[in-house]
């Protein structure tokens, strides 16, 4: 760069931009510089140049640059002229010290005179003699925004002052040069804020590959190796070391992970756990940050220092393990980086997120673990109750207690037993084999051929007699010599028994009722655990009910049976207008009988009360509740209560029993003369409506509730039916069982009814044959079919009267129930007319509206009865002297046969029935 002349114009100071600008064209590209603040050296050719043109233009001989060291609060030269090579390389000048600093602190030119008598220049005393410098002159380099960014300086061997031109050239180049230092500075800042982005960015990516690696871990060493591995490669350490911490450092796992710089601590034998800076994170559950000072100064660092081979450790970073609760998990620990700078704000960000996924991961695995270990508890939990339901069911089946004994020995072979033994007490009090099943063919010959001479007593300390006498189980997790000669003292036949003997057994009693009855005795080689003793116990406990009850069972369902049966109607009342017929069938030979019954009980005037219900229940107890209540309703029914008020009676009679048994029932009354049907259900399945043509359809009703619940109300419901069509009563045995549900129980009951109906008995046929499919039902099961006659059209009351509430309704009624008796009715005849004349009075009187009559004759007997649309019952009563009413009923009372008043959906029905013996 050339010099300019002292006495330089503005056209010199122009050139001189121009210059600069070519030079700064001609450097280094900013884009390429290095990335550290510090590094100027892509622009020193520049920045050379510089003090080349400011020597020249002050005349100096020696001249140099200076740029600020903010982190340091120095100044140290990049660029110089006239100085030894080497010389300015370290020397630092503190801010405010020397015209170079206090150029750069005042932020103005500073010119200092005999430098070697100025307390700034100490350190550099010696130099400036060397160099026989006497003046300073430095000119701050600032930039646009004021800021100094270092300063330019010339130094003289004599008193020197520039002049106020070469000043302002030389403020010039100050500032040009302070702005390739600023943009240098902060384009090299920028490089950097980016490098760190980048690390930044792969630090996340690798974040991102750890967190599926840990978490896709199977065990917990392989969670700790791949944290702690992440770890430390992700920082950027020589050293990191993550430990589970489940119950402190008792039961502690640790992972420790090295660089090739610490190989020889690898297999250091004592890793140092719960002590020092280590306890003080776990303590806290916080972060911990330590320099190496801060490190040796912490009082709890001895812990590590004092540590027996433990590595050395020039800094100290950790984060706890924290799960989702806030319990502490453990730690994973960082020291050494491989750059050797100290750890960061943002390293510790980057660690605390790896111990937050480490964490979640632990918590994970250790939860999978533990669901793990409860889903096999679960699985062999259900194998096993599996294997116990299927005892239940085969012993179920068997009614003998040897055939029982022996589906045991089968069912435990080789689930739970190698060999296995089952022992029962005889009605002698001896102890006998019963079954004897093993693995090998050989194993259980050999063992039925030694039970089958071995005399067991209640004396022996081990197997089925010592059980059979304590009542107690028994288990022998090893079998040794002393225990076999304990059981078999005799030689020979202990030699015997060496030819089958395993290595564990156990032996249970087979209990029922509180009578210990056999014994259930395993062996295997592997060794019985408690779980294998409680399963044992509780298959030795369900078979030995199973036993009991097979010598119970046939005599109780005997007397079950035929208790049942005989409580049930042994027929069914025929018509010319109505057939009936019933079935009861009793459940599987496996089963108990129940409670399911049938009644059709007559009524007056020809009706019909049935009933079909089922008793919740098995057995004798059951039976015999189903025979309390068919009782009941009969003397209800007798009484003439229609459905509804009978269901609510018997209600109250099942809550009144000392075991309370719930019951379902539907009851109707059928009317044949009138096809009229009027049905009340209590919690019972819904009656099927066959039509003449054979369209079947459930009748709707309101289901109630069953007998026994309480609070529960029952509803009267009416069906005019036609004639010929049939109705089916049935219980849940027919459409319910184990292989079929309810719902296609009732599709297909409903299926099976839709054909014409030729018979009662032929629909009960039909409807058994097609549900069951040719096997035995679960449940048992009563089927009560209702066919009307198809010309029921005949059989219409013969007097049907339609009258209005007026006093002439009175004599309308006795003249039409005369005309029809006749004078053949006698006294007979002229007394039902009396009492019909009542009856319609007291409906004009009380009810008024429509009234109705009916009447008819069946053989001797003379039905009537008056309805209207009161619902106010008629009362019985011997009135006074001077009352005016109350004597129609009385004379009904006395006079007729029977008589009854009934609710009716609108209105009540009054009804008499009177024998014409003369007629």
């Amino acid at each position: 760069m050339t010099s300019l002349p002292p006495t330089a114009t503005a056209a010199d100071l122009a050139r001189v931009q121009v210059q600069l600008a070519t030079a700064a064209a001609d450097a280094t590209p900013l884009a390429e510089l290095d990335v550290t603040a510090r590094d100027l050296t892509r622009v020193q050719p520049l920045l050379d140049q510089v003090i080349e043109a400011v020597a020249g233009l002050l005349d100096a001989p020696r001249a140099a640059m200076w740029v600020t060291d903010p982190s340091t609060q120095t100044l140290y030269a990049v660029s110089w002229r006239g100085f030894p090579d080497g010389a300015l390389d370290e020397l630092r000048v503190p801010y405010g010290v020397g015209s170079v600093g206090r150029a750069t602190t005042e932020r103005s030119p500073a010119l200092v005179h005999e430098i070697l008598d100025d307390a700034g220049f100490a350190p550099v005393r010696g130099l400036a003699a060397d160099l026989h410098i006497a003046t300073a002159f430095s000119m701050p380099m600032l930039t646009l925004a004021g800021e100094a960014m270092g300063a330019l300086s010339c130094y003289y061997p004599a008193r020197t002052e520039p002049g106020e031109r070469e000043i302002g050239l030389v403020e010039l180049y100050a500032r040009q040069a302070a702005e390739m230092v600023e943009r240098a500075r902060m384009h090299a800042e920028a490089r950097m804020l980016a490098e760190r982005e980048r690390q930044r960015a792969g630090q996340l990516r690798a974040l991102a590959s750890a967190a599926l690696q840990v978490s896709a871990s199977e065990t917990l060493d392989d969670l700790l190796r791949l944290g702690t591995e992440s770890a430390r490669a992700i920082v950027g350490t020589h050293q990191a070391v993550t430990s589970r911490l489940p119950h402190g450092w008792t039961d502690a796992t640790t992972y420790v992970s090295l660089s090739e710089e610490y190989a020889q601590w690898r297999d250091y034998a004592e890793v140092p756990q719960g002590r020092g800076v280590l306890e003080c994170v776990i303590r806290e559950n916080k972060p911990l940050r330590l320099t190496g000072e801060e490190l040796r100064a912490h009082p709890e660092f001895r812990g590590l220092r004092d540590a027996p081979g433990h590595p050395p450790m020039p800094d100290y970073l950790a984060a706890p393990l924290i799960g989702r609760s806030g319990v502490n998990l453990g730690l994973v620990q960082l020291s050494h980086k491989t750059d050797g700078s100290a750890f960061t704000a943002e390293d510790e960000a980057i660690l605390v997120q790896l111990a937050q996924m480490a964490s979640s991961a632990v918590e994970g695995l250790e939860a999978l673990t533990r669901e793990r270990a409860a889903r096999r508890d679960a699985e062999l939990a259900a194998a096993a109750q599996a294997a116990l339901s299927q005892a239940s069911a085969a012993f179920a089946e068997l009614l003998d207690p040897v055939e029982v004994a022996r589906a045991l020995a089968h069912l435990v072979v080789p689930r739970l037993a190698e060999i296995v033994t089952v022992h029962l007490v005889e009605d002698s009090g001896d102890i006998e084999v019963a079954a004897v099943h093993a693995v090998d063919p050989l194993h259980a010959t050999q063992a039925r051929e030694f039970f089958t001479g071995f005399r067991t007593t209640l004396d022996q300390p081990y197997g089925a007699g010592h059980v059979v006498r304590n009542g107690e189980p028994q288990l022998v997790g090893a079998v040794s010599d002393d225990v076999v000669a304990a059981m078999v003292p005799d030689a020979d036949e202990r030699a015997a028994v060496y030819g089958f003997l395993r290595s564990s057994c156990l032996s249970v009693p087979l209990v029922a009722r509180g009578r210990t009855i056999g014994a259930l005795s395993l062996a295997r080689d592997e060794e019985y655990t408690g779980r294998d003793l409680a399963y044992a116990v509780d298959l030795g406990r369900r078979a030995g009910l199973a036993m009991d009850n097979a010598s119970r069972f046939a005599f109780e369902r005997g007397l079950a049976d035929a208790l049942q049966r005989s409580l049930l109607p042994r027929s069914t009342p025929d018509s010319v207008l109505l057939t009936t017929a019933s079935r009861y069938l009793p459940g599987a030979a496996g089963t108990q009988i129940g409670g399911d019954w049938y009644d059709v009980i007559e009524m007056s005037r020809g009706r019909l009360m049935v009933v079909v219900g089922d008793v919740m229940g098995r057995g004798v107890q059951a039976a015999a509740v189903m025979g309390q209540l068919r009782a009941t309703v009969r003397a209800y029914a007798i009484e003439g209560h229609g459905p509804a008020a009978l269901l609510a009676r018997l209600d109250r009679v099942v809550q009144s029993l000392d075991d309370v048994n719930f019951t379902t029932c539907v009851v109707g009354v059928l009317d044949p003369s009138t096809r009229n049907l009027c049905l009340a259900s209590a919690g019972h399945l819904l009656p099927v409506l066959i039509s003449p043509d054979g369209e079947a359809e459930f009748l709707e009703l309101d289901p109630g509730l069953p007998l026994g619940v309480g609070e529960a109300e029952f509803v009267d419901q009416w069906f005019d039916l036609e004639a010929g069509a049939t109705v089916l009563l049935y219980t849940d045995g027919l459409v319910e069982g184990r292989e079929r549900s309810l719902d296609e129980g009732m599709d297909r009951l409903r299926a099976l009814c839709s054909a014409p109906v030729r018979s009662a008995d032929e629909l009960c046929d039909r409807v058994l044959g097609g549900m069951s499919d040719g096997a035995v039902a679960d449940d048992d099961t009563a089927l009560l079919a209702l066919l009307l006659d198809e010309s029921g059209a005949a059989h219409a009351p013969p007097l049907l009267l339609e009258l209005a509430a007026s006093a002439e309704s009175a004599g309308a009624a006795r003249e039409a129930l005369c005309g029809l008796l006749g004078g053949e009715a006698g006294e007979e005849g002229e007394l039902a007319c009396l009492l019909l004349t009542e009856l319609v009075t007291n409906a004009v009187r009380y009810a008024g509206g429509q009234i109705s009559v009916r009447a008819g004759v069946r053989s001797d007997l003379l039905l009537v009865e008056v309805r209207d649309a009161s619902e106010r019952m008629p009362v019985v009563g011997d009135p006074s002297p001077d009352a005016e009413g109350g004597r129609g009923m009385l004379l009904v009372d006395r006079l007729s046969d029977r008589w009854g008043v009934e609710p009716l959906p609108v209105g009540k029905r009054v009804w008499f029935e009177l024998s014409l013996r003369s007629a």
